[in-house]
C-alpha cells in the first residue's frame, strides 16, 4: 500500500511540476540563451540533493527558470528562479 501510495504522489508532483515549468513567474523579458529545466528527484537523499541543488542555483544565477521536484529532506533555496517543489515520499530517511 506505501508502494502505491508513494508512486501516486509521484505522478502527482510530476504533473504538478509540469505545470508549473509552462508558467512564466516573471514579467521582465527573458535573456536569450536561458531556458526552463525540470530537475525531478523522486527518491531524494539528503546527500543527493545537497549535491544536485547548487547545480539548480548555479543554472538560476545564469537567468535560467528551474524547477526542482524532489522528496522533502529539508533541504531549502532562496533563489528567486527556482520553484521548490517537494513532496512527502514515506521511504524518505530510510537509506
Amino acid at each position: 500500500m506505501a508502494g502505491a501510495r508513494a508512486l501516486l504522489l509521484t505522478l502527482f508532483a510530476t504533473c504538478l511540476a509540469a505545470s508549473a515549468v509552462g508558467k512564466t513567474t516573471t514579467t521582465t523579458s527573458k535573456k536569450e540563451g536561458t531556458g526552463r529545466y525540470l530537475i525531478y528527484m523522486p527518491l531524494a537523499t539528503k546527500s543527493v540533493t545537497i549535491m544536485l541543488l547548487p547545480v539548480a542555483e548555479a543554472m538560476a544565477a545564469r537567468g535560467h527558470e528551474v524547477v526542482v521536484v524532489m522528496a522533502d529532506v529539508g533541504v531549502k533555496t532562496k533563489h528567486k528562479n527556482i520553484n521548490l517543489i517537494t513532496f512527502e515520499d514515506p521511504s524518505a530517511g530510510n537509506f
